[in-house]
């Protein structure tokens, strides 16, 4: 047996060792407010009652168990776009364990780098299924309305045509390997009603201890195909689309919970 072939093998028969040799249970609901997800893709899991989260993907409150009010800083920051983010998640029966229905607006003004000029909202409607301790799958659909676009963040990106709303789908597979530490899958489509919509795709890690969470991960968005744009719309977006082929999207997040 060759020395990668080996390798292999022994790495493989370590992670199952790890995975399934020592059983653990996850109290799934509430337990997890610092896994929100992906930026296009979320879970539906919310704050306790009266806790905060606090971190650079965001500063949340829970007001109970289901609902959860919270703004990114990273955006205030860093896009000039002040926002208010709505999370209700609750347990239900059928084919999803949990729903949460997310709610978010945002604004830019005229500050600090004044890099984006946009107003949109945006609404997720989740589900979660919990398949086992270690598998669960996050799918959402999304609807995203822009009020202006004149420079928008990379969520919105190159329609093709005069579409003033985005609708996207996506999955997020969420791998634990201990209660403290597992990554995330996402793949999804991104503009379903542009000319040309984007495959969505991406990873990252996730590490929990203590009151604290740690994400490192990227994601892509990758056009399916080129779009034919119309004539009124050629010389505004064609360039554009040029430098838009590929829009990767940092999935970082460092979280603290008390």
């Amino acid at each position: 047996m060759s020395g990668s072939l080996r390798f292999i093998l022994i790495f493989t028969l370590t992670c199952e060792s790890i995975a399934w040799a020592a059983p653990f249970k996850l109290d799934r609901f509430g337990d997890d407010p610092g896994l929100v997800g992906h930026n296009l893709t979320p879970t539906t899991y919310t704050a306790h009652a009266n806790t905060w989260t606090i971190g650079t993907f965001a500063i949340g409150y829970g007001i109970n168990d289901n609902v959860m009010l919270a703004t990114s800083p990273w955006l205030v920051a860093f896009y000039n776009m002040p926002n208010a983010i709505l999370r209700f998640g609750t347990l239900t029966h059928g084919w999803f364990d949990q729903w949460a229905w997310e709610f978010d607006y945002f604004h830019t003004y005229k500050y600090g780098l004044n890099n984006y000029q946009q107003i949109s909202v945006f609404n997720k409607i989740t589900g979660t299924t919990h398949f086992s301790d270690y598998y669960s799958l996050h799918a959402s659909v999304s609807y995203q309305y822009f009020f202006d676009d004149t420079r928008p963040f990379s969520l919105r990106l190159v329609p093709g045509n005069n579409t003033k709303y985005e609708l996207a789908i996506g999955t997020l597979h969420e791998i634990r390997l201990s209660p403290y530490f597992g990554m995330f899958l996402e793949i999804g489509v991104l503009g379903l009603n542009y000319a040309s919509p984007y495959c969505q795709y991406g990873a990252s890690l996730f590490w929990k201890w203590g009151g604290g969470y740690l994400q490192l991960g990227l994601s892509r968005s990758v056009p399916i195909s080129k779009p034919h744009f119309p004539f009124m719309y050629r010389l505004i977006w064609e360039d554009t689309f040029t430098n838009t082929i590929s829009i990767v999207h940092p999935e970082i997040q460092l979280q603290f919970t008390f």
